[in-house]
C-alpha cells in the first residue's frame, strides 16, 4: 500500500513538470452518507443521510490537451440516522387512560475522516470561460472515531459502535460546471460520487419499545464508507509563462 501511494504521488510531481497551468480552490460541500440499516425481522435498507458541511481544499494541473490531474485533501464527517419508538398508556387530566406512541428521529456522527483524491478528469469548453469537468479516479480514506465500544443515552437506548477499518480506498467520479472571470477567478458547481471498497464501520443500537422498557429490538447499521458529495468551489487558475 505505502509503495502504490508512492508511486502515486511521484505521478503527480513528474506530471506538473509538463504542465501548461496549475490551480487551487476551496470547496464547501454537503455530505450525504450511504450504508445499510437491518431493522426488526432482518429487513435490510439503503440509507441516503445528509449531513454537515465538508470543507476540500484541492489542487491541479492542467494540460494543453485540456487533461486535468486533480488532487488535495477533504475534510468531513460521516452521520447516520436512527429511530426512536416508544408506545404506552397515557393518563388524561380526568384521569382517563389512552394509548400513545411517539417516534422521534436523531441523527449522530459514525466517524470523522480525511481524504485525499488522486482524479484524472477532462475540461469540455461548453463557452468563453465556461467549462464542464469530469473526473474519475481513487481517494485514500483515513478515518477517527468520536465515540468507541459501549455507550447509553437517557433511559431509552444503549448502542455499540466501531470502526472496522481505520483506511480505505473508494472509487470516485465527479462532475462539475465552472466559470472563470478574466482575472482567472473561478467559481463552480459540482457533484461526486465514491464507492467504499471495504467495509469500515458498524453499529447496534438496542431501542426500547415502549415507556415501561419491558423489551427491546436491536437496530444494525453497516458501512463501507460510500457517500454522495455536493457543494459549491471558488479558485485561481495560475498560468505557466511561456518561454520565448
Amino acid at each position: 500500500m505505502k509503495k502504490t501511494f508512492l508511486i502515486v504521488v511521484a505521478s503527480i510531481i513528474f506530471a506538473t513538470t509538463y504542465s501548461q497551468d496549475f490551480y487551487i480552490g476551496l470547496a464547501i460541500g454537503e455530505q450525504c452518507a450511504v450504508y445499510s440499516k437491518t431493522e426488526t425481522k432482518n429487513i435490510v435498507r439503503t440509507n441516503v443521510l445528509f449531513a454537515p458541511q465538508s470543507v476540500n481544499l484541492t489542487f491541479s494541473t492542467i494540460f494543453k490537451n485540456n487533461l486535468e490531474l486533480e488532487t488535495g485533501i477533504m475534510y468531513y464527517i460521516y452521520p447516520y440516522s436512527y429511530s426512536d419508538l416508544y408506545k404506552g398508556k397515557n393518563t388524561t387530566e380526568n384521569g382517563e387512560e389512552y394509548e400513545a406512541s411517539r417516534k422521534h428521529t436523531n441523527w449522530d456522527k459514525a466517524y470523522y475522516a480525511f481524504s485525499i483524491p488522486v482524479h484524472l478528469g477532462y475540461k469540455f469548453k461548453l463557452a468563453n470561460r465556461f467549462y464542464a469537468n469530469v473526473y474519475s479516479g481513487l481517494n485514500f480514506d483515513f478515518y477517527f472515531q468520536p465515540k468507541n465500544g459501549f455507550d447509553s443515552q437517557g433511559d431509552y437506548l444503549y448502542y455499540q459502535t466501531c470502526l472496522t477499518r481505520k483506511f480505505n480506498i473508494l472509487l470516485s467520479n465527479k462532475v462539475s460546471l465552472q466559470y472563470f472571470t478574466k482575472f482567472n477567478l473561478g467559481i463552480g458547481v459540482y457533484g461526486a460520487f465514491n464507492t467504499g471498497m471495504f467495509q469500515v464501520w458498524e453499529s447496534v443500537r438496542h431501542l426500547y419499545l415502549d415507556y415501561e422498557q419491558t423489551g427491546t429490538y436491536p437496530i444494525t447499521f453497516l458501512s463501507r464508507g460510500s457517500y454522495w458529495n455536493f457543494g459549491i468551489e471558488l479558485g485561481y487558475k495560475f498560468s505557466k509563462k511561456q518561454k520565448k
